[in-house]
């Protein structure tokens, strides 16, 4: 029986015209999600420069409480009301980004966000325009970026995919997809000056 060789079993590799985007999931197995579909989630490394803000912030209250507390007795309310209120900030921040969720199908990309109330919308992978990618200097220490997709849906002509883990490779992936799709629909570009 000869091998198919069409099919390669390297990750993130082309599989009978599927790009397997397992890859970018932790923890996901061969087999373990359907053939090019895939429920991708944004890491908390995304908001790791805000994380270090909010350290930075800590130990600046706790130094000027010590400092105030050696010049007059002050009462430590005065230092766990702001710890208390950055923490609930920091936890929702943390919680809404937890919510956030992409499902990458053979046709489109699916999202869902919202902590109380729960927003969804879907983009068709032949409307994408353009896949890019973005890191900040946090970003990168963290191993994630942002892959945003430029599309041609007037609702929703940017989808900013955050805290996605190694995103060239995802951009690339993605990119790869959205020109198989539109090979497929037998769509070509046409510039007019």
């Amino acid at each position: 029986m000869k091998p198919n060789n069409k099919a390669k079993n390297q990750k993130g590799s082309v599989m009978n015209g599927v790009v397997d985007l397992r890859v970018f999931r932790a923890g996901a197995e061969a087999g373990q999600e359907e053939a090019g579909h895939i429920e991708v989630k944004p890491s908390q490394a995304y908001y790791l420069g805000y994380y270090v803000k909010v350290v930075g912030k800590v130990v600046l209250w706790i130094a000027l409480y010590l400092w105030l507390n050696s010049l007059w007795h002050v009462s430590l309310v005065v230092l766990c009301v702001p710890l208390g209120v950055q923490a609930l900030f920091t936890g929702f921040k943390a919680w809404s980004l937890a919510c956030v969720s992409y499902r990458l199908e053979s046709e489109r990309v699916i999202w869902r966000c919202g902590v109380f109330s729960r927003e969804t919308g879907s983009i068709e992978l032949f409307r994408v325009q353009n896949v890019g990618m973005s890191q900040t200097f946090f970003q990168r220490l963290g191993g994630v970026g942002v892959v945003t997709l430029v599309t041609q849906d007037p609702t929703n002509p940017f989808l900013h995919l955050m805290g996605m883990r190694r995103p060239e490779e995802l951009r690339d992936r993605v990119n790869e997809y959205v020109m198989h799709q539109r090979r497929a629909r037998g769509f070509r570009e046409v510039f007019v000056n």
